[in-house]
């Protein structure tokens, strides 16, 4: 007989991915997938098609429903947990039937609107409300673009937004909720209460009755499938749907989980540091509930630099808890995450590269492993480490923290006639470290929730970082992320499956716990390398990483700095040709 199991979602940008684990063994017993495309109409402009997601994650529960091996069946799922891609949206009319495109996260169209906003809303009351500072991601100056750009979708008053998590959960069991963490990320929703913000919404044109319902992370949005979705899907009417939240913070709680009670023993909340190496790269870190001062009585400690979230907190850890003791997170994004290194693969390769880092990349470097990716990664590995040869800045689609810089672009200098393939390639992974670095900087210099503004900042000694994602699979970035930050780097057990897991916690109300979802466990090497669960220890090369350490200090802080003021007369230029037509 079957034992019971759950399944986790995690509705991606690229892909939607679902694993389903064994509430006995705690281990995944298959997966399934399914890619998502982007569209890009327009410089800076990002789209979807909101019809995909539903598809994607019909073909994603498929596959995993299709893999399960004997003797488990579908018939034992018992819950899954909707984990989502945040910021995205889309509108739709009454019957909840897309009107246009999506809108992508990381879309840029909209940065001359933020003007707009704060003329609307001063920049201090949408931070204190909301825990986020006013960047081009804001929904708010999406709604003002598409008001002014596309006014005929608001005729009638019957339009309605909706988040990916809210869509997912429509399609699955009829009541369109989203929950409030990873919801919050669209500068929406109040961060005192979780929900709605009542003057953000009037300021979009909106009111909550256009709105998803809100949940809390771990809570039941149904206690069953439409016999649609279960149909389409192979999964039992009878399987509850959960709301686990954004994927950020879902990774996020479900990385802290992973780590052993020795190591969470021996460090402070705040000093676990998460990062996830995905089409966006978000770097993450606890803060305590003690509010500050001039917040407006939001139990949340904001910094103007970075933005406050409300964690995807595991049941236990949840509303029981005292409102002083609860936690939220520190986060900061970079747009362009291995989006970067599928970039110089699909430009610099042959032709027949894999379409995503997670599904190319892995194994050493040197391990005669074939396939384009793993290509690159030889060629990479016998480039100079840390040479300062060639610096590459990793902003594809912008910068949003510490400062929002929507014109900021990618840029490579150094480039020679001698100049390799290999060589560029290892440039972009050292520009993502390095990038990565500046982030976690930024955000302990953070003292407590509370900005310090000191602009100098060390990593406190005892602080354990640990890294996930598609990226992950890249050894010579990880190493990279080590050497650049000069200190040992934990490789999660579950890989590219963490916000899989951790939606699967969430759904089994804490029931699948932590332990590891494949290998033997305990692989993490022993000494300083002892992880737990399988978590992998990645140590830096001493050599390296103090040339990391000048290649930081020296030229990488200062090429930011230097040239924003460049990209930004760029980005004049080009808006001064498209308003005279040329």
């Amino acid at each position: 007989m079957s034992e019971p199991l759950v399944l986790g979602l995690d509705c991606g940008t690229q892909s939607t991915k679902a694993c389903i684990y064994s509430l006995a063994t705690h281990r995944v017993v298959s997966r399934g997938s399914c890619d998502t495309a982007i569209d890009t109409p327009l410089p800076g402009h990002a789209e979807q098609d909101a019809g995909s997601w539903p598809a994607a994650v019909s073909a994603a529960i498929r596959a995993a429903v299709a893999a399960l091996p004997p003797p488990h069946t579908a018939l034992s799922i018992q819950s899954l947990g909707v984990a989502f891609q945040r910021e995205t949206f889309v509108l739709t009319n009454a019957r909840h039937a897309p009107l246009r495109p999506a809108i992508l996260w990381l879309d840029g169209r909209a940065e001359a609107k933020l003007r707009d906003v704060e003329a609307l809303l001063a920049p201090a009351a949408y931070h204190a409300a909301t825990g986020k500072p006013l960047d081009v991601t804001a929904v708010l100056g999406r709604m003002l673009w598409l008001r002014e750009r596309e006014p005929q979708l608001f005729g009638g008053g019957g339009v309605r937004w909706c988040d990916v998590g809210g869509a997912v959960a429509r399609f699955l069991c009829g009541r369109g909720a989203t929950c409030a963490a990873g919801a919050d990320t669209t500068g929406l929703v109040n961060l005192a209460d979780g929900s709605w913000w009542d003057k953000g919404l009037a300021a979009a044109g909106l009111s909550a009755g256009h709105m998803p319902e809100l949940c809390e992370s771990g809570e039941t949005i149904a206690a069953a499938l439409t016999a649609e979705a279960a149909a389409a899907t192979g999964l039992p009417r009878a399987c509850v749907v959960v709301a686990a939240g954004g994927d950020g913070q879902v990774f996020f709680s479900a990385l802290k989980a992973q780590l052993p009670p020795a190591m969470r023993a021996a460090c402070r909340p705040r000093d676990v540091v998460c990062v996830t190496l995905g089409t966006s790269i978000c770097v993450g870190r606890s803060v305590g509930g003690a509010g500050a001062e001039g917040t407006e009585g939001v139990a949340a400690p904001l910094s103007p630099r970075f933005r406050t979230l409300i964690s995807a907190q595991l049941p236990q850890q949840g509303a029981a808890a005292a409102a002083a003791e609860r936690e939220w997170l520190l986060e900061a994004v970079l747009q362009s995450g291995t989006t970067v290194i599928n970039w110089c693969v699909q430009t610099f390769g042959d032709g027949d590269a894999a379409t995503d880092v997670a599904a190319g990349a892995g194994g050493d470097a040197g391990d005669g492993g074939g396939g384009e990716f793993e290509a690159f990664e030889r060629e990479a590995a016998a480039a100079a480490a840390g040479s300062g040869e060639l610096l590459l800045l990793p902003f594809w689609w912008g910068s949003r923290f510490p400062s929002s810089m929507a014109s900021l672009r990618g840029c490579l200098l150094g480039l020679s006639a001698s100049t390799s393939r290999g060589a560029i390639y290892r440039a972009a992974l050292e520009g993502i470290a390095l990038e990565i670095r500046r982030l976690v900087e930024g955000l302990y210099d953070v003292h407590d929730g509370v900005d310090g503004g000191t602009g100098v900042c060390e990593i406190p000694e005892g602080a354990v970082v640990v890294v996930a994602g598609g990226g992950a699979k890249s050894n010579l970035l990880v190493q990279a992320v080590a050497d650049t930050l000069g200190r040992t780097v934990y490789v999660a057990a579950d890989g590219d499956d963490v916000v899989c897991k951790g939606a699967a916690v969430l759904a089994s109300g804490g029931a699948l716990g932590s332990a590891s979802s494949g290998g033997s466990g305990g692989g993490g090497g022993g000494g300083e390398g002892e992880g737990g669960d399988g978590m992998r220890a990645v140590r830096p090369d001493a050599a390296t990483a103090a040339a990391m350490e000048r290649l930081y200090v020296d030229v990488y802080s200062l090429f930011c700095e230097q040239l924003t003021p460049c990209f930004d007369a760029m980005a004049q230029f080009q808006r001064s040709r498209r308003e005279n037509g040329l």
